[in-house]
C-alpha cells in the first residue's frame, strides 16, 4: 500500500507556511489499493487526486458547480 504520509505532511507544511487554508478534506481508500484525496470547498468546487499502485495513472481532477460555471477538467500527475 502507498503510504500518504510524506504527500499529506509536505501538504500541511506549505499550509503552514503560506497561510493558506485548507477547505474539507476527503481520503478513501478504494478496493483496487488506489487512493483518493479530495477536497471540498462549501459545495462549490471539488478538487481531487486519485493515487494509483500503478503511479503512471495517477491524477487529478476539478469540478465545480454552475455558479462556477460548471468547469470540469482532469489530467495526469
Amino acid at each position: 500500500m502507498l503510504d500518504l504520509r510524506p504527500i499529506i505532511h509536505k501538504m500541511m507544511v506549505f499550509c503552514q507556511e503560506t497561510g493558506v487554508g485548507l477547505p474539507v478534506l476527503g481520503i478513501f481508500n478504494i478496493d483496487d489499493g488506489s487512493i483518493l484525496i479530495e477536497f471540498s470547498f462549501s459545495n462549490l468546487l471539488r478538487v481531487g487526486f486519485n493515487i494509483e499502485t500503478d503511479q503512471q495513472n495517477s491524477g487529478w481532477y476539478v469540478v465545480s458547480n454552475e455558479i462556477l460555471g460548471g468547469i470540469t477538467a482532469c489530467g495526469y500527475i
